[in-house]
C-alpha cells in the first residue's frame, strides 16, 4: 500500500503545483495588462479613429474598470477642429461578456458644421454620425450628461450658435436647456 501511494501523492503534487503555475501565469499576466492599461486604451481609441481616418488629439487622464477619462479632445483638422471637449468620463456597466458603455459625460464640447446646398456635415467626423445605412436613426442606449456644450452651423442660411446643458437617458428621460441664436438668417429670399 505505502509504495502504490507514493505515485499517487507525486500525481497529486504535480497536478497542483501545474494548477499553481498557471494561476501564477494568468495574475502576472492580468498585473501586466492593468499597469499597460492606459496605452492599451490609447493604442484602441487611436486605432477606431484612424480606422474612420479621424485626425485626433487627446489626453488620458485615467483609465479604470469602470471609468476612463480623457482630457483635452480634439477631433478634425487642430487649425480648425470638428470638435473639441475640455473633459470626457466614460462609465463602464460591467455584465456578463462584455461590459457596455453605460454614461457618457462631456465638460465643454464645442461641435462645429456646415449645412450647404441642403447637406449636413461635421467634416472629419461625417463617417461617425452618417453610417448610410436604411435603418431608422436611433439614439445610443446610453446616460449622457451635457455640461456647457456649445456649436456653430455655418451655412448657406447664414451662421447658427446652439447651446445645450443637460442629462439623462438619451432614449428617454434626457432633460435640459437647449438654445440656438441666429443673428442673420437668410431664408429663400427672405432675412
Amino acid at each position: 500500500m505505502p509504495e502504490e501511494a507514493a505515485p499517487a501523492r507525486r500525481k497529486r503534487r504535480l497536478a497542483r503545483n501545474a494548477l499553481i503555475g498557471i494561476m501564477l501565469v494568468l495574475v502576472l499576466a492580468v498585473g501586466a495588462a492593468w499597469l499597460q492599461r492606459e496605452s492599451l486604451a490609447d493604442r484602441l481609441i487611436s486605432d477606431v479613429l484612424n480606422e474612420n481616418g479621424i485626425q485626433a488629439s487627446y489626453s488620458v487622464e485615467s483609465i479604470g474598470t469602470r471609468r476612463q477619462v480623457l482630457t483635452d479632445v480634439v477631433l478634425g483638422d487642430p487649425q480648425r477642429p470638428d470638435l473639441t471637449v475640455d473633459r470626457i468620463e466614460l462609465s463602464i456597466t460591467p455584465r456578463f461578456g462584455l461590459p457596455a458603455l453605460g454614461a457618457l459625460f462631456l465638460e465643454r464640447p464645442r461641435l462645429y458644421g456646415t449645412l450647404a446646398d441642403g447637406k449636413l456635415s461635421f467634416g472629419s467626423l461625417d463617417p461617425l454620425i452618417f453610417t448610410g445605412g436604411d435603418e431608422p436613426f436611433e439614439f445610443p442606449d446610453l446616460e449622457l450628461t451635457v455640461r456647457d456644450g456649445r456649436g456653430l452651423l455655418e451655412g448657406d442660411y447664414g451662421p447658427v450658435g446652439f447651446k445645450i446643458d443637460g442629462s439623462g437617458h438619451l432614449r428617454g428621460g434626457f432633460s435640459g436647456i437647449a438654445a440656438a441664436s441666429a443673428p442673420r438668417l437668410l431664408l429663400h429670399g427672405c432675412e
